[in-house]
């Protein structure tokens, strides 16, 4: 399969990067810092995007077969803004997978929280 991992450098993305490729699928990573994704394979393609911008993410949806988001953010996000990043990122990333006329979206969460 043709895969995008958008959120590819975090914890989870880069175990989801490593087994994708392993399991012989082509991934385009997408990530905010191509520095924090260092892996090297002919099926792995790196990039960046502004996941708030369906614009910014339609050419690497295209001929996907799947879009599988890991993005997470942590305790500073929290910290700075409402917590909205989880709906406000769903929205772009379904209206670029509706331009390209993907099928198949994965979105994974997980929830911030600190111990008292």
């Amino acid at each position: 399969m043709r895969l995008a991992v958008l959120g590819a450098s975090g914890r989870t993305g880069k175990i989801v990067v490593r087994e994708a490729i392993a399991r012989g699928h082509e991934v385009t990573a997408v990530v905010r810092n191509l520095k924090k994704l260092t892996d090297k394979h002919d099926n792995l393609q790196v990039v960046t995007a502004d996941i708030f911008d369906p614009d910014s993410l339609v050419s690497y949806f295209e001929g996907r077969d799947a879009v599988l988001s890991c993005l997470g953010c942590g305790p500073s996000v929290f910290s700075m803004r409402k917590i909205t990043f989880f709906t406000d990122s769903i929205q772009p990333i379904v209206e670029a997978i509706r331009k390209v006329k993907v099928t198949r979206l994965v979105f994974m969460s997980s929830w911030y929280t600190k111990r008292a």
